[in-house]
C-alpha cells in the first residue's frame, strides 16, 4: 500500500481524508475555478453544475499532492469534467446517470 504524508492513496476519494479536504473547499471557496462563476452549493450532486473539487495538478501525476489544499479548488461538475476531457488518455466519459 502506497502512502502520502502517511494518507493511504488507495482510498481515492472515499476516505476520512477526502472528505474532510473536501468540506474546507466546500466551506472556504464560492466560485468555480475554471469559469470564475459562482457555484450553487445547495445543487444536487448529480446537477451538472454542482460543486466539485478540481486538481490542479493531477493526482495520477503527483499523487503525493493528492490531498494538498493547495492543489484543490472548488469548480463546477461540468467544468471539472470538460478540463478532464483534454487531460489524460485514460478519462472515460461519463456513464448515462451522469449525463443530462
Amino acid at each position: 500500500m502506497r502512502q502520502t504524508d502517511g494518507y493511504p492513496l488507495h482510498l481515492g476519494r472515499r476516505g476520512r481524508v477526502w472528505r474532510r479536504v473536501q468540506a474546507q473547499v466546500f466551506a472556504e471557496e464560492t466560485h468555480c475555478c475554471l469559469c470564475l462563476a459562482w457555484v450553487d452549493q445547495r445543487l444536487h450532486f448529480n446537477d451538472r453544475m454542482a460543486r466539485s473539487v478540481h486538481h490542479l495538478e493531477s493526482p495520477r501525476d503527483r499523487p503525493d499532492l493528492a490531498y494538498v489544499r493547495s492543489n484543490l479548488r472548488l469548480a463546477h461538475r461540468e467544468c471539472n469534467w470538460k478540463a478532464g476531457q483534454g487531460g489524460t488518455p485514460a478519462h472515460r466519459p461519463p456513464s448515462k446517470q451522469w449525463v443530462r
